[in-house]
């Protein structure tokens, strides 16, 4: 497949750089791209005003979510409100991310990378500190996606500089973890998820276990019905290896298989 860069042009009446911006970032990835999970083409626009869904595939109806700026997408991107986004992450029907950069001055996609919502945890999900002030009693937080929680190989790149990458490479990148999407709800795909947001987050490449023991008391807030977290922790982890997305580089040692 071929992908156009050059961005369409928008309609008339539309004054607001931001909305231009929308209008042809929006109309660009409806003629251009294809699902990365069945990929089929194409990406069919949602009604105006669908909660955290801009495009569904016209093929495996896997929904996804715009999130367009001239600027690169770097260790945040905006999640909407915070009660509604953890709400729709713990129900599976969170969107798969689109992040797509564009040059204004050129007119031109530089880079767009999705996210599979498969690896959406909600500890990489970040209350703002202030509330938006409204006439509701009800404070109503916004919420921000901290990308250092999101694992490195669940973020697939079809654009880098204007580059495309193969079809195949982005069909197997983001299929790589489909049997999170498959598992049943007796498998935890959950834990999984949850336990790649914490190693996403360790600095150094190689990691311990007693660096995931650290965050017991975290996970134990969005696992309250398990008390035994260190066990459930080494379970998952030999999952992950089975599965060749860790491998032990020594005992109790272990690091991403990029």
């Amino acid at each position: 497949m071929s992908l156009a860069l050059a961005l369409p042009p928008a309609p008339d009446g539309l004054e607001s750089p931001r909305a231009l911006a929308r209008v042809r970032t929006t109309a660009w990835v409806e003629t251009n791209l294809y699902c990365p999970q069945c990929g089929r083409h194409r990406l069919r626009p949602t009604p105006a005003g669908t909660p955290f869904r801009d495009f569904v595939c016209t093929g495996c109806q896997e929904p996804f979510e715009l999130k367009a700026s001239k600027d690169p997408h770097r260790t945040r991107v905006a999640g909407g409100s915070l009660r509604q986004y953890r709400e729709a992450i713990e129900r599976g029907a969170a969107p798969n991310l689109l992040l797509l950069t564009y040059d204004p001055g050129e007119s031109r996609v530089r880079d767009l990378v999705a996210i599979n919502r498969s690896l959406i945890s909600p500890l990489a999900v970040i209350g703002r500190p202030a509330p938006l002030a409204r006439t509701s009693r009800t404070p109503y937080y916004l919420c921000d996606l901290d990308l250092s929680g999101v694992p490195p190989s669940a973020q697939v790149p079809y654009l880098r500089a204007a580059h495309e990458r193969p079809k195949r490479f982005v069909l197997d990148s983001w299929n790589r973890f489909r049997f999170l999407r498959d598992a049943p709800p007796a498998d935890e795909p959950d834990w999984i998820r949850d336990l790649l947001a914490l190693i996403a987050r360790i600095p150094s490449r190689e990691f311990t276990l007693d660096d995931l023991y650290e965050h017991t008391e975290e996970l134990a807030q969005w696992h309250p019905h398990n008390h035994h977290i260190p066990a459930k922790i080494r379970q998952k982890l030999q999952v992950l290896v089975r599965r060749k997305i860790l491998r032990r580089a020594a005992p109790g040692v272990f690091e991403p298989i990029y």
